[in-house]
């Protein structure tokens, strides 16, 4: 009964290192990080030109959209990922299609993209320790592995690192957004003459909560094999805390011993 409940337990813990493999995996594939709302600043707008001043334009911000992707008059819709994005502008004269771009070619002024490399480096290296832990986990629900690498020490070896680098990336594009993408998400083409966009409303995106649902499941994978251990060896904690116990005499009776 117990060496079933050990293998459900390494199944469960496989599925979720799978899991983690295919959210980190679309979290670094899509498009949908950042999602943000600009504006045009009327005012700017005005002074440039003149012949505006006599139109209230203000009254038509937002005005007139012509579907659910169109943000209306004088506003736009940004979004991006780690490797590229898409923006949408209504100038005032009905929406413009869809203009994509590279992350690297549009944000090199915008914000610092050595973090952004970095972030992609880590969530690979979560990917590849969730390969690891997926295969281990299989192998720990089919046998009992002789190796201790390749039994439970091995799994919170691979799970403890995967959760490591999720964390890292997971901080610095925190970082990153809270010290400049939060403030700008434009290129200085758009935000000035003739355009004049605005950074408006700035928030995440699906493909960011993606890598923090990725580093909970390491966590909850790192439970999960102690409590596999707990399940195969009941008085596992109880050796534990003797080992613990002799340990700390043996050393109070050398340091007697020395005295």
């Amino acid at each position: 009964m117990c060496l079933k409940r050990r293998a459900s337990l390494f199944f469960i813990i496989s599925l979720f290192a799978f899991a983690i493999v295919l959210m980190m995996g679309i979290s670094l594939g899509t498009e949908y990080w950042v999602e943000a709302g600009v504006q045009r600043d009327l005012r700017a707008l005005d002074s440039s030109n003149p012949q505006l001043n006599q139109l209230p334009l203000k009254s038509f911000l937002g005005a007139n959209p012509i579907d659910g992707s169109d943000p209306g008059a004088f506003l736009g819709i940004v979004r991006f990922g780690l490797f590229s994005g898409c923006k949408r502008f209504n100038y005032g004269l009905g929406v413009r299609d869809p203009t994509c771009f590279s992350v690297f070619k549009e944000h090199e002024d915008v914000y610092n993209l050595k973090i952004v490399i970095t972030v992609i480096v880590f969530i690979l290296g979560a990917i590849v320790f969730g390969l690891v832990a997926t295969v281990f986990g299989l192998v720990n629900t089919l046998t009992v592995p002789i190796e201790t690498i390749h039994g439970p020490v091995g799994l919170y070896v691979w799970n403890g690192i995967g959760a490591i680098c999720a964390f890292i990336a997971w901080i610095l594009y925190l970082s990153l957004y809270h010290t400049d993408i939060k403030h700008n998400v434009l290129n200085k083409v758009d935000s000035s003459t003739p355009y004049f966009f605005q950074t408006d409303r700035v928030e995440f995106g699906y493909s960011y909560w993606l890598l923090i649902a990725g580093f909970i499941l390491f966590l909850l994978n790192i439970f999960f094999v102690f409590l596999a251990q707990c399940v195969q060896d009941p008085k596992f904690l109880w050796r534990k805390n003797k080992e613990n116990t002799s340990d700390s005499n043996r050393n109070d009776v050398g340091l007697g011993l020395m005295y």
